[in-house]
């Protein structure tokens, strides 16, 4: 009989590369969406102060930073919840839950299975 070895992909805790990943596209799409915007608007305009359109482009990066950390917040968190849950532990606080039918006895959040109505 062969040895079956275990997808080692499988049981993966969540990337902080990814997660950083995704933090950087996303402020780099924030930016771009909010400096053509800015772009557009002073050409339609017509406005000749042009002078402090550096200005605004580097003030744009604000939000655009404001967005990254929360794509990659959100990206490593849901990433960690996934992964929780895929091992059988608690997706608030990490606790083993193989011995646990209704509730973690470390944070007190209901599992899956009472949730759903199912009783293992």
């Amino acid at each position: 009989m062969p040895d079956v070895q275990p997808d080692p992909h499988a049981a993966q805790p969540p990337s902080l590369s990814r997660a950083i990943d995704v933090g950087i596209s996303g402020a780099l799409y924030a930016w771009i969406v909010v400096a053509f915007n800015v772009v557009l608007v002073t050409s339609a305009l017509s406005l000749s102060g042009r002078d402090w359109m550096p200005i605004v482009l580097i003030l744009a990066g604000i939000p655009a930073v404001l967005v990254g950390l929360l794509a990659a917040y959100g990206s490593y968190r849901g990433g960690l919840e996934g992964y929780r849950s895929r091992m059988g532990l608690c997706v608030r606080c990490g606790y083993d839950l193989r011995a646990s039918v209704d509730r973690c006895p470390e944070c007190g959040r209901l599992t899956r299975n009472t949730r759903k109505g199912v009783r293992t």
